[in-house]
């Protein structure tokens, strides 16, 4: 029965893979971005359900991917010098988000974790916003 688990999780992060690699070849880089901040909200999500379900290693999972959404998906993408104030704004506050995934991952708070999905939302839905009112950029999330 182990075999057939491990089998259809391999098939599944298979298929994954080649999805986001297809996405990620046809998508604008605003769309990038808000794929990265959904990507993050989802394995929030899915922490937050690891909580709830009392599974301690799927929510140390989950939560050390969303550290990496962040560092490697958000933080590494910003270009301080195009982005000026706004980049050192945006690298705090994603600083502030890793630090919050560490204290959860020993506290453990549901409570405070849903006040940081509500906060990434909201970055993410201000992104679509900006994207959307640009001259030229169409965002079709």
């Amino acid at each position: 029965m182990t075999t057939n688990n491990t089998r259809h999780r391999s098939a599944a992060a298979g298929y994954r893979r080649i999805r986001n690699e297809s996405l990620t070849q046809q998508s604008t880089p605003q769309e990038l971005i808000l794929l990265v901040y959904d990507s993050l909200i989802d394995r929030m999500v899915k922490c937050d359900g690891s909580l709830e379900s009392g599974d301690v290693a799927e929510f140390s999972r989950e939560n050390l991917k969303c550290m990496q959404l962040i560092q490697y998906g958000l933080r590494d993408s910003l270009s301080f010098d195009l982005g000026g104030e706004v980049a050192v704004g945006l690298d705090r506050t994603y600083a502030t988000w890793m630090m919050a995934l560490e204290f959860l991952h020993s506290s453990q708070s549901r409570d405070r974790l849903a006040t940081l999905i509500s906060g990434v939302r909201d970055v993410r839905d201000a992104w679509k916003v900006a994207f959307a009112s640009a001259p030229g950029n169409e965002v079709s999330n």
